[in-house]
């Protein structure tokens, strides 16, 4: 409750000037979400997050090419229940010798060993995972059912208050609707997943 953790991620020149390093934390540090809440989010803005609680760990199915990771098939045996597959990232099934792909690259620690403190990197393969990634790219058509259920004079709107919780400026909201007539609402859709404020929080 102490007015340093709750203090704004806002840039103050002033304060800069004298701590450029922010040590003395006269602001909040940028943060990006972690991998689990970066899937769970995904699925949320979709509007298919599962919440529902208990029971056993989730085999979500993945690409084949991801497979090649996976020795032996058997020992990823994909969950019957498809509907399972929108339930939070805490229920997946972890296994030690093969982390999901997009988890690994949005830095879900090694299972393997004892983490106290995960890293945080940023790097080309995570853009490339929420443009071009399979599960980014069928979370996106399904967000984009979402927004074409709205009406047209809100469209834009109600998918930045989905995505990013605000309501987009007048700049972005032109733009926003440009790309939206040209492009269509899966386009959109994916547009915003790959917008920073998607994954960090301020």
């Amino acid at each position: 409750l102490s007015e340093t953790y709750q203090s704004s991620s806002a840039f103050n020149a002033k304060a800069a000037a004298v701590d450029a390093e922010n040590t003395l934390l006269w602001r909040m540090n940028r943060r990006r979400l972690e991998a689990e809440a970066i899937r769970d989010t995904l699925l949320s803005a979709a509007g298919a997050l599962k919440t529902k609680m208990f029971g056993p760990a989730v085999v979500t199915p993945v690409v084949e090419e991801e497979m090649d990771g996976v020795r032996d098939a058997s020992q990823w045996p994909v969950t019957a229940d498809s509907t399972e597959f929108d339930r939070r990232s805490i229920y997946l099934f972890v296994k030690r010798s093969f982390r999901l792909p997009m988890m690994e690259t949005f830095d879900t620690p090694d299972t393997t060993q004892s983490c106290a403190r995960r890293e945080s990197s940023t790097v080309a393969p995570q853009a490339l995972a929420m443009m071009n990634g399979a599960f980014a790219v069928s979370q996106a058509k399904r967000f984009g059912q979402r927004i074409a259920k709205a009406d047209p004079a809100i469209r834009v709107d109600s998918a930045f208050e989905i995505a990013l919780g605000r309501k987009p400026s007048e700049n972005e909201k032109a733009k926003a609707q440009g790309f939206l007539d040209k492009a269509g609402v899966d386009a959109l859709a994916l547009l915003l997943f790959n917008m920073s404020e998607f994954v960090y929080v301020d």
